[in-house]
């Protein structure tokens, strides 16, 4: 193969993983469109492989304003900043100048230790039926705070929001940890709040809902609604 063509391949090209048939290997494909958008380590859109349509698809993260860049990442965004700009010098040949790449040095050393904390997060995430079996022994006990369950899951969204991240094993496991607490506390805005969050990355990252704009819609229907109320009255 042409040494040019190698290079656009390899520069260009988005992991798929495997594809039916003998090769054990990991294949790539070079999108027209989507191969063309540039990096962030604090992107605002996530990129998703489809094997039944043999394409890609890419969702918004976030709102994106209008005449604002379409971002995706080229690298772990967890890393730190030395070790994802060594990544991207070494494989792209180019230096990365977004906002997060751009800080201060005393600020860009507080964003490692964020995505540290991200990093730990994402590596392992609460496994469901232990979170829910957590989240009813803290519903029925008195000697634990009403923002037990809560508090931990606040702080590591924060740290994604401050990050400008998205993950999509800590906001599947933290938001809908979010949600339940608030339904058990019978708080039903902040519980819809979290319900609507949910709904807009499972659709991102999935293309579906999961469900959660129905128990945006009436958190009460849920089986969490009003436990820990209820357990301490």
């Amino acid at each position: 193969m042409c040494t040019q063509v190698r290079g656009i391949i390899h520069t260009n090209c988005l992991g798929i993983g495997r594809l039916p048939g003998d090769y054990e290997g990991c294949y790539g494909a070079v999108c027209p469109a989507i191969s063309r958008i540039n990096h962030s380590c604090s992107p605002n859109s996530e990129h998703q492989w489809y094997l039944e349509s043999m394409s890609y698809h890419i969702r918004a993260l976030r709102t994106i304003e209008r005449g604002e860049q379409i971002f995706i990442p080229y690298t772990t965004p967890f890393q730190s900043r030395r070790e994802r700009q060594a990544e991207l010098c070494s494989k792209y040949n180019f230096s990365c100048t977004c906002p997060c790449c751009s800080l201060p040095k005393q600020a860009s050393m507080r964003s490692d230790i964020r995505r540290s904390v991200l990093s730990t997060a994402a590596s392992k995430p609460p496994i469901p039926q232990d979170d829910n079996k957590a989240i009813k022994s803290w519903v029925v006990d008195p000697a634990l705070p009403d923002d037990h369950t809560i508090k931990h899951s606040l702080k590591i969204v924060d740290l994604m929001m401050q990050e400008g991240l998205h993950e999509g094993k800590i906001w599947a496991a933290h938001y809908s940890r979010l949600c339940k607490a608030y339904c058990a506390l019978g708080d039903r805005e902040a519980a819809k709040r979290w319900a609507e969050k949910s709904a807009i990355m499972a659709t991102a990252f999935t293309g579906n809902d999961g469900g959660w704009n129905k128990v945006a819609a009436s958190p009460e229907r849920t089986e969490w609604w009003g436990l820990r109320k209820n357990a301490l009255k």
